[in-house]
């Protein structure tokens, strides 16, 4: 089955590329700005002509979009560049795939369920967009992403609290507003097996169900290792929508509670030497 992974070289992006590749192996990936691996194929997702000739070349029977830039605060500062991407890009890539018949799989964000700031609402728009795919569409929705992806260097919670690590030994983190967490292999799975079992149709959550803080995910994910997790306040207010896995149960899909994500990416952490100082 060919696969194409459209913004492979992300935080999520390039997880998910690897983790699609190892499971089903004709994958193929694309980049914009950064080359992760040097096999993906440059593409700017904000250029329909360039949409096109990238799936029309590659013919995927199932597109997996990863392209958004994810921080609200980048978002809320630059919208019109947020809906050239989040939204024109998720345009590109629907007309591209409804060329090829090719099946859409959109990573979105638990931020479309209630959005009250840009990235929320361009993700939610993007969602709708992608459901016009022809072949059958997927929407997921992680929340909080942690753990361990090939980018290391993407500006994301995760990594940065890994290296403070490497370089203070110390890090610190909120503990106010709670959030859904997210194993990142968990989006790598759900993804996998919904292909494997031809789901379509469907918005699903791939979650931890609880509500945890930065610090408290932090705190839990690095007890054991000789680091420090100091607790800040940033009075930020905890999300308004629960944590819910019931689709994913539903499906027979892959589940894990709080306890097996966090045990996962510490023995991730544990097996690469992700912690090592410089």
């Amino acid at each position: 089955m060919q696969i194409l992974v459209i913004g492979a070289n992300g935080y999520v992006g390039a997880r998910l590329y690897q983790d699609l590749k190892k499971e089903f192996g004709d994958v193929i990936g694309t980049f914009n700005s950064h080359q992760l691996f040097k096999e993906l194929i440059h593409l700017d997702v904000t250029k329909p002509a360039q949409v096109d000739a990238v799936v029309i070349q590659t013919k995927p029977e199932v597109i997996v979009n990863v392209v958004s830039n994810p921080s609200s605060a980048w978002c809320a500062e630059h919208p019109a560049e947020a809906e050239a991407l989040n939204v024109g890009g998720a345009k590109n890539v629907l007309t591209a795939a409804n060329r090829v018949n090719a099946k859409l799989v959109y990573i979105s964000s638990r931020s479309a369920l209630h959005p009250n700031d840009v990235y929320g609402k361009t993700k939610l728009e993007a969602q709708e967009i992608s459901k016009g795919a022809k072949a059958g569409w997927l929407i997921i929705q992680p929340g909080h992403v942690i753990g361990l992806s090939p980018n290391v260097d993407n500006e994301r919670f995760f990594n940065n609290t890994m290296k403070d690590f490497r370089d203070k030994g110390e890090t610190v983190a909120d503990n106010s507003g709670a959030l859904a967490p997210t194993w990142i292999g968990h989006i790598s799975e759900v993804v996998a097996t919904s292909i494997k079992k031809g789901i379509c149709s469907e918005t699903l959550q791939p979650v931890s169900p609880v509500l945890k803080t930065r610090f408290e995910m932090a705190n839990d994910m690095f007890s054991g290792f000789d680091v420090k997790v100091v607790p800040k306040d940033d009075h930020l207010l905890s999300t308004k929508v629960q944590p819910d896995d019931s689709a994913l149960k539903r499906l027979s899909l892959p589940t894990h509670s709080y306890e097996e994500m966090i045990a996962k990416i510490r023995d991730e952490i544990r097996r690469s030497g992700a912690l090592e100082k410089n």
